[in-house]
């Protein structure tokens, strides 16, 4: 796959979903503009990942009162769980975790730590996903009108 820049990446992600809006019965594009939705920073590799995440993580601890701070923080952890192994995706989990505590209130800190958490699930075994499931289940009982923690919680319960 040929990496693109990210304002490119985001002029394709409109794309999709302006073809998605045409062909919303259509399971194959659905699932191509669900994913390009879940991944917006796969022309990144995981250095350039690691690299943006440290320096958002700066920021935060500089401005850790600032609520917006925080969402591009976690969004940068989420990002990284997509591309880590299952070792360092469980230290990115565990930091949206504190954030998530931090901000409990935030749904969309909760709708990246619950992100976070299935793709954490997705790459562990059936037994060792109980507990990371069981946590996506309570955020979906408190965020019970969050279609992202929904789509989370699904992803966990159909490992």
């Amino acid at each position: 796959m040929l990496k693109k820049p990210i304002n490119e990446k985001s002029q394709i992600i409109s794309k999709i979903a302006e073809i998605h809006q045409r062909f919303s019965s259509s399971t194959k594009i659905t699932d191509i503009y669900a994913r390009s939705l879940l991944n917006p920073s796969s022309s990144q590799s995981l250095d350039e990942l690691i690299i943006s995440a440290q320096k958002i993580e700066k920021l935060y601890i500089g401005f850790n009162s600032s609520k917006e701070i925080a969402i591009l923080y976690a969004s940068s952890l989420f990002n990284l769980t997509i591309l880590q192994s299952l070792e360092e995706c469980r230290i990115s989990v565990n930091k949206l975790s504190m954030l998530y505590v931090q901000y409990e209130s935030c749904v969309e800190i909760a709708n990246l730590y619950a992100k976070g958490l299935a793709n954490l699930s997705s790459n562990q075994s059936t037994e060792e996903s109980i507990d990371t499931v069981s946590e996506i289940r309570t955020l979906y009982e408190k965020f019970n009108s969050s279609e992202e923690i929904a789509y989370a919680y699904s992803i966990g319960l159909s490992k």
